[in-house]
């Protein structure tokens, strides 16, 4: 056997079945801190001679070993996790779990050592006892005398001492500290002044809180009552690792001289543990204090027999864990000590036990009896955000995972929401469920099953339009655009004639039989028979003639051809991301003399069996072929062209009143045979003489009136008729004002705001087309439909081209309720506020010679107006605002005067009112300084101006009350009733020394209305007319406030008012004076 190696607990026993050593081994071990970079065990280098080994690969919770067989020596380090470099480790780690358990890891260590070692020492960086330790001895004390190892130990040949007391013998306890500045303690005096006040203040505190007792062996450790248990390392004391042992070796070797060590202090800690060593060895420890002394025996084992022991325990004390539902006597052990030490624990787990409640409560406030997963989420950021504001202690996060757990369940158990959200965009108000048609699973077996619904409805009219119903909010595109509108066909639509659109038919299908100058027919029926009546009847009617004669296409016009096709793309744009676009095509075409014989009726090529149909709505990027397996379109007659009467509207409900009218657009057919004509001059007028000459016919225009009309119907069941876009129709009576020419010229928006709802937005749901009864004339309908921005595709009806529409006739037009294509649906808007004035575009061929289209001069000023009507609006208000600068500057309404000389001439010869703030009254002159404010208020100044004296004494007018001479009283009144008001001064002439003139109103208490302040003080008595007014004044305004202040004058001397009052003697000789100038003469 080796002299010297290493081991680790718990470790393979069969490594120590062949030792055979029969000496007694002494175990010390070491427990504690250490400084950052260092290690315990280095200590242990002088005493064995040897290095330990253990400062690298160590682990929270290990303990290594080492055996000298020469000094019959294990040396234990326990690895406790409160090293300084352990503990930066869990750190950088970032899981704060780890340091809650390493304070239990610690407790448990230090019992296993307490149970195995002899002589246990405690290491601690720097000069102070670490008080925290007396709360942990006390728990491991008391967790050590519930523990009862007796059973376990019984299996080993130990003496009967070790087994009942679990351990070989009370251990001592030696302090080993090391100071961070061991420079401090430079001599062996000082040190050992040190070690003696440390041991009496460690005495004292363990004695104090009864950790040691008279009787060692009842006692978790003992002291030596005689012998050193406290040592300071010194500062040629413990290196530090390994790595400076061999620095130390490399100088050795190498010869070279190590000047300026001080003396190897290394002996003293291996004197002061040897010491205690060979007690063990020896007689053992006497560690009684008191008058009886008890024994303490001091048991040794073999190697190999202690190796199995502390195997053992190590795995009964340091590898056993508390779980729940354990009820063993070492679960309830460790659970106290856990509990006992943990303090920050327990009060963390009552503290956040306190908040639970109110983080539960904040989850569920306001809560509805269903939800989504995203108000689940929101609430419970609430309720762990009380729990963060509250919540203390290592105890939160696991506090917070509950939170979470317990809300999860919550929500689960019975409150969630259905999460399928509407093509609106509404969520289900169910709870989770499960559909009718779908499979039963092990997720969904055990939820309710129902159909969504949402509390949103909607008021749609029928294929029609006669019939109005409410109905839910749909969730899938065929609810929407067919099943709906089937179910209230059933008994409204359902008797009127129609014309289906293609769809998807598994089965073949009979092929249609169309003219062979017409590429472009009405999709055939369901079944064959159907077809063939309808061929022969095509045949046998008026319409038969129209298909052979002509195909007629409204909008466009092939100048070859002498065809007229009208296109009008009718687009809206919402929310900047979904915007609405309709265009429809409407088609005519005339053609004159056309034999019938060059005409031949020819089968179309038989439709093959579409392998596969579109799960979406038919677009004109769909591949060709593949058609939807319901229509979403529908095309009604509603009945004859007379029974449209353009006097009254449509007689349907919901439509908004006088907005029930359709459009009339008028179409002139050319060529129209009237009979034989009338012979021109010259021509022979006998029967006789006509019969030798061909017949000539007589070849006519004809004017046709087709009525168009979009209708739009909210959600509420509003109906309107647009014109134009965004222009409601409304007739005044009975009589239609507007034409069709925009709704065929321009784009029309899919959505727009309803004229009787704010906030409500209508959709284009219905097209109008009243065909009349002419042979030659042929109107067909191909609505195109862009649901969203210019990169959303073009919803179609049919890929056929245009439906071409049965004369005599009103045709309605059904369109889809919403859009939906292989990218998903387009929601409709919530807003009218966001939606956007749709583009207007014209047809590339509108200059054609044919009447039929709008070219004249009027109409293409209207649609440039209704194209740029933002502009044209901005540029009025543009214009109108430089008008009002301008008028502005000119009569100086943002300029404040400051002196008389500022004032233009023109403001004394109009006698102008202008309005200031008196500021103060000139005692000498009695003149009034004023400060003028302009009209326009000061934040506009700034905007014709550039900058603004401070206001000053000589930037104020100096105004003087025209006509009076104030006196004493008067000069008061001024004082008390003018100063610091705003008043009204009229300009009367120019001025005089920089004097003005005026007339001053102002608004004087118990006036009601602004009061004349010259008249006033006059008739008051506070002052006199001026003797200057003798004389015969220049102007009409000065002779009517002459007459007056005299008049004023007058009264006031009659009645004694102010300055006339106690001056009787005068009274008779002003009076005579007053008199005399009122009615003196002019010359």
């Amino acid at each position: 056997m080796d002299k010297f190696f290493t081991f680790s607990f718990p470790e393979d026993l069969n490594r120590f079945n062949g030792l055979t050593n029969d000496k007694s081994v002494c175990v010390v071990a070491i427990i504690g801190k250490t400084a950052f970079g260092g290690s315990k065990s280095s200590v242990f280098t002088n005493v064995l001679d040897h290095h330990t080994g253990f400062d690298e690969g160590n682990k929270v919770g290990q303990v290594r070993g080492c055996y000298d067989a020469t000094r019959k020596l294990v040396v234990l380090e326990c690895f406790t996790g409160y090293d300084i470099d352990q503990l930066s480790r869990l750190l950088l780690q970032g899981n704060s779990s780890n340091f809650d358990s390493v304070l239990f890891t610690k407790a448990k260590i230090m019992l296993y050592a307490f149970h195995v070692a002899h002589i246990i020492l405690l290491s601690t960086p720097g000069l102070a006892f670490d008080t925290s330790y007396i709360r942990l001895f006390r728990a491991l004390d008391h967790a050590r005398n519930k523990l009862h190892l007796e059973d376990e130990l019984k299996k080993f040949d130990l003496p009967k001492s070790w087994c009942l007391a679990g351990r070989p013998v009370c251990p001592r306890l030696l302090f080993l500290f090391n100071p961070v500045n061991k420079h401090l303690l430079s001599d062996a005096t000082s040190i050992r002044k040190k070690q003696d006040q440390l041991e009496d203040v460690i005495y004292r505190v363990l004695r104090k809180t009864r950790i040691i007792t008279n009787n060692p062996k009842s006692a978790l450790f003992a002291l030596p009552a005689n012998q050193q248990f406290v040592h300071i390392m010194s500062a040629n004391e413990g290196l530090r690792s390994k790595e400076n042992i061999f620095k130390l070796f490399d100088l050795c070797l190498a010869g070279e001289a190590l000047e300026g060590l001080k003396a190897d202090d290394s002996h003293l800690f291996k004197e002061m543990l040897m010491q205690h060593v060979d007690l063990v060895h020896g007689p053992g420890f006497d560690d009684s204090i008191g008058r009886n002394p008890v024994s303490n025996p001091c048991n040794v084992a073999k190697l190999d027999t202690w190796l199995a022991v502390a195997s053992q325990l190590y795995t009964l004390i340091v590898k056993s864990a508390p779980a729940k539902g354990d009820k063993s006597r070492l679960h309830s052990v460790f659970t106290d000590l856990k509990s006992t030490i943990e303090i920050e624990q327990r009060f963390s787990d009552s503290r956040c036990l306190k908040v639970l409640q109110f983080a539960d409560k904040a989850y569920r406030e306001n809560l509805p009896e269903h939800y989504t997963e995203g108000v689940h989420h929101e609430q419970l950021a609430k309720a762990q955000h009380v729990m963060l504001a509250s919540g203390r202690g290592p105890a939160l996060q696991s506090y917070l995972a509950r939170i979470k757990r317990d809300c999860t369940k919550y929500w689960e158990n019975g409150h969630r929401l259905c999460e399928s959200s509407s093509l609106s965009g509404s969520h289900c108000i169910h709870q989770l469920h499960r559909l009718p048609n779908e499979p039963i699973t092990e997720d969904n077996e055990k939820l309710p099953c129902s159909e969504h619904s949402t509390s949103v409805s909607f008021t749609v009219a029928c294929n029609c339009g006669r019939t109005l119903n409410n109905i839910g909010d749909p969730f899938t595109a065929k609810e929407a655009n067919y099943l709906v509108y089937e179910d209230m066909s059933k008994g409204c639509c359902s008797k009127l004639q129609n014309i289906p659109f293609p769809v998807y038919v598994a089965a073949p299908v009979s092929p249609p039989i169309r003219s062979a100058t017409s590429s472009h027919t009405a999709p055939p029926t369901s079944t064959p028979d159907d077809k063939v009546e309808a061929e022969k009847k095509e045949e046998d009617s008026d319409e038969a003639l129209v298909h052979k004669l002509a195909q007629i296409n409204i909008g466009k016009l092939k100048n070859e051809e002498d065809e007229l096709t009208t296109m009008s793309d009718h687009q809206s744009y919402f929310n900047s991301l979904s915007q609405g676009h309709i265009r429809h095509d409407v088609v005519t075409k005339t053609e004159v003399s056309v034999p019938e014989d060059h005409l031949e009726i020819v089968a179309e090529e038989a439709i093959e069996e579409k392998h596969g149909y579109l799960s979406h709505m038919l677009t004109n990027t769909s591949t060709k072929g593949l058609l939807p397996d319901y229509p979403s379109w529908a095309l009604t007659c509603l009945g004859t062209y007379s029974s449209y009467s353009p006097a009254t509207g449509l007689d349907q409900p919901g439509f908004l009143p006088s907005s029930n009218f359709l459009l009339p657009w008028e179409v002139v057919i050319k060529g129209i045979v009237k009979g034989q004509a009338w012979p021109h001059v010259g021509e022979p007028t006998s029967y006789k003489q006509r019969k030798k000459i061909a017949p000539r016919k007589h070849v006519v225009d004809t004017t046709a009136k087709i009525y168009i009309g979009d209708a739009y119907t909210c959600p509420q069941g509003h109906r309107f008729m647009c014109s134009s876009p965004d222009k409601v129709i409304k007739v005044p009576g009975s009589s239609v004002k507007d034409n069709a020419n925009k709704l065929l010229t321009m784009d029309m928006p899919l959505y727009t705001p309803c004229p009787k709802n704010d906030g409500c937005v209508g959709q284009l749901r219905h097209i109008y087309v009243c065909t009349p009864e002419i042979d030659s004339l042929v109107v067909s309908l191909l609505p195109k439909i862009q649901p969203a921005s210019a990169l959303c595709p073009l919803f179609l009806p049919s890929h056929d081209g245009p439906i071409k529409l049965p004369a005599n006739g009103v045709w309605v037009m059904r369109l889809p309720h919403f859009y939906v294509d292989e990218k998903g649906h387009y929601p409709l808007p919530t807003d009218a506020a966001k939606l956007h004035v749709s583009k207007r575009e014209m047809p590339e061929d509108s200059e054609s010679n044919n009447t039929a289209t709008n070219t004249d001069f009027l109409s293409r000023f209207s649609n440039f107006v209704d194209q740029n009507l933002q502009l044209i609006q901005r540029s009025v208000y543009v214009a109108g605002a430089v008008v009002l600068i301008g008028v502005g500057r000119h009569l100086r309404l943002h300029h404040r005067f400051t002196s008389s000389s500022d004032i233009p001439p023109r403001f004394y010869q109009q006698n102008v009112k202008l309005l200031g703030t008196v500021r103060h009254r000139d005692k000498d002159t009695n003149v009034l300084s004023v400060s003028h404010i302009p009209p326009l208020p000061s934040r506009f100044v700034s905007l014709f101006t550039r900058s603004h004296k401070e206001k000053s004494n000589e930037d104020l007018l100096k105004v003087s009350i025209a006509g009076v001479q104030l006196t004493k009283s008067g000069e008061n009144w001024i004082d008390i009733n003018i100063v610091n008001r705003n008043v009204w001064f009229k300009l009367l002439e120019s001025p005089e020394n920089n004097f003005i003139p005026a007339i001053i109103t102002c608004r004087i208490k118990k006036y009601p209305v602004r009061t004349n302040v010259n008249h006033l003080l006059v008739q008051k008595g506070f002052g006199r007319v001026l003797d200057r007014y003798d004389e015969e004044p220049t102007s009409q305004i000065y002779a009517s406030l002459r007459s007056q202040l005299l008049s004023a004058e007058q009264k006031a001397v009659k009645k004694g008012k102010g300055d006339w009052e106690n001056k009787s003697g005068w009274k008779k000789l002003i009076g005579w004076k007053t008199v005399k100038r009122l009615f003196k003469k002019k010359d």
